[in-house]
């Protein structure tokens, strides 16, 4: 039993190289850097206990520090393209537990999934306590998504479902794509098992216009729309 009805700090991973957008983290984003509005949506949201972004950008350490977060130096070996987000998340972990802040499950926050409702912090806390979860994770549910896998022979091989025998969307299994924009796990397990995955896994339900997140310019420009859309009209 590990329900707790604590706070928890919030997890912010912001690294300075991209390549699919140069700068990705700071570009702009309907008005602001991409970033703020993850560091701003924490400091605001319910039920958590702090604001730690984890960076090798001098530029977005000023930005977290100017709006009331918390800054972890990223080291250079956990800012490559090669890094594992549970790397820096356990790097940061230590920190925020030098510094006497109770950790004992953290959420995780991607500032390049921006399409949060204000609610989803809390609403993702409540669903890890009531549900009694090791992890959790926000994704949006399509109830007739079609998903295929190219292969490195440029061969399509049918993920979830039968082409042999097509099934209405009633009959479907139910995919649930995971988005990137939050992530709770109990922190004495990424420790022992070093997946963001382990044990009792459940899900944040979010909206399908919530799915897209930013890798590309194109993702950009939709993102954008979207976020003047449903979350700013």
């Amino acid at each position: 039993m590990h329900v707790s009805h604590a706070d928890y700090p919030a997890i912010i991973l912001a690294r300075a190289g991209s390549k699919g957008i140069p700068g990705k983290n700071l570009v702009p984003f309907c008005g602001k850097p991409l970033l703020l509005w993850t560091l701003e949506f924490a400091l605001q949201a319910e039920r958590c206990s702090g604001v730690w972004l984890s960076t090798d950008s001098k530029e977005m350490a000023d930005l977290a520090r100017n709006v009331g977060a918390r800054v972890i130096h990223r080291p250079e070996e956990l800012a490559t393209d090669m890094s594992s987000s549970e790397e820096s998340w356990l790097h940061a972990l230590d920190i925020i537990v030098e510094a006497g802040v109770p950790a004992s499950a953290f959420v995780a926050l991607q500032p390049t999934s921006p399409l949060r409702m204000n609610g989803d912090f809390g609403a993702a806390v409540r669903e890890f306590e009531d549900s009694n979860l090791d992890a959790l994770f926000s994704g949006s549910v399509f109830d007739d998504l079609t998903l295929w896998e190219l292969r490195d022979d440029d061969r399509l091989e049918a993920v979830n479902h039968d082409p042999s025998r097509r099934v209405s969307r009633q009959q479907a299994p139910v995919p649930v794509v995971e988005n990137g924009s939050l992530y709770m796990v109990r922190s004495d397990l990424l420790r022992e098992t070093g997946t963001r995955f382990p044990g009792h896994v459940g899900f944040l339900r979010n909206e399908p216009w919530q799915a897209f997140e930013i890798d590309s310019p194109a993702s950009l420009v939709l993102c954008e729309s979207l976020m003047k859309q449903f979350v700013l009209s």
